[in-house]
């Protein structure tokens, strides 16, 4: 077996083996994994334009979407009238204000960059987080989806690629093709098929099968439109990997960008 792959592998059963437990588990375990997972994504986004993550601005993202996932203050007597909104709101408010106290070396344009950060990481992680609330199934189906799209279009790619090398967006990213994105919904429609037959998510969303078979489709493509967003982010800033932390995988921000627009959709789409 190639060593890279068996890398990867090893790498995916090891988060597996965190990730299983604490959806079992829901409550406090997935929120608390969602901050983490959102503290590292702003890490790995302020690392990638070259910002100091230990700095004021950068402790004021994290506060940003830490309050968009889980306001855990809430639990805690005096901060309790605090709420994720308000929070939210300053942590904002004191990005906006270092354009005026620090605007030699902090502009409009690194504050906009900022509240992006805080919107694109903390809107998909706090959609992940509630899909928990309520049925396991849920979150689980739109992990399904993202990692079988995601599969499916290595695989599909790979060996159709050169047959069909017609691009998806070859100035982002030209190793994805459009028949690997092709292959990626097939597989996430496989897969659901299967998953339908055994746990049937259909009863958990109260939709009947054709419908589930529409949003599969329509959320592994835009799951593959999040994962150029983010390709793009990194031509534009010239990194190959958000990180390094996840071996054979990159960054915890190369394994959530689809997730990021996947479960803020499924919302949309009244699934949770």
């Amino acid at each position: 077996m190639n060593q890279k792959l068996l890398i990867r592998i090893i790498t995916a059963l090891v988060l597996l083996a965190i990730v299983i437990p604490v959806i079992s588990f829901g409550g406090i375990a997935v929120e608390i994994l969602g901050c983490i997972i959102g503290v590292l994504c702003v890490k790995e986004l302020l690392n990638m334009a070259k910002k100091p993550v230990l700095s004021i601005e950068g402790i004021l993202s994290s506060i940003a979407v830490i309050a968009m996932i889980w306001p855990f203050w809430q639990n805690f007597g005096p901060l309790a009238t605090l709420t994720g909104a308000s929070v939210f709101y300053f942590a904002l408010l004191g990005i906006f204000a270092f354009t005026v106290v620090a605007s030699d070396e902090f502009n409009v344009i690194h504050a906009g960059f900022l509240t992006l950060i805080v919107y694109y990481v903390g809107t998909g992680l706090s959609a992940m987080v509630a899909s928990r609330a309520e049925y396991p199934i849920i979150i689980v189906f739109g992990i399904v989806v993202a990692v079988a799209t995601d599969t499916g279009a290595f695989f599909a790619g790979s060996i159709l690629g050169k047959t069909f090398p017609a691009k998806m967006a070859p100035k982002i990213s030209p190793n994805k093709t459009i028949v690997g994105a092709i292959g990626g919904i097939i597989l996430a429609l496989v897969v659901v098929l299967i998953m339908n037959i055994f746990i049937q998510p259909v009863y958990a969303f109260n939709r009947d099968l054709i419908q589930l078979i529409i949003y599969v489709v329509i959320l592994s493509f835009v799951g593959q439109f999040g994962d150029l967003f983010e390709s793009g982010m990194k031509r534009y800033f010239k990194v190959k990997d958000s990180s390094n932390l996840l071996p054979g995988h990159g960054g915890v921000l190369d394994r959530m960008d689809s997730l990021l627009f996947i479960f803020p959709l499924m919302h949309i789409f009244n699934l949770f």
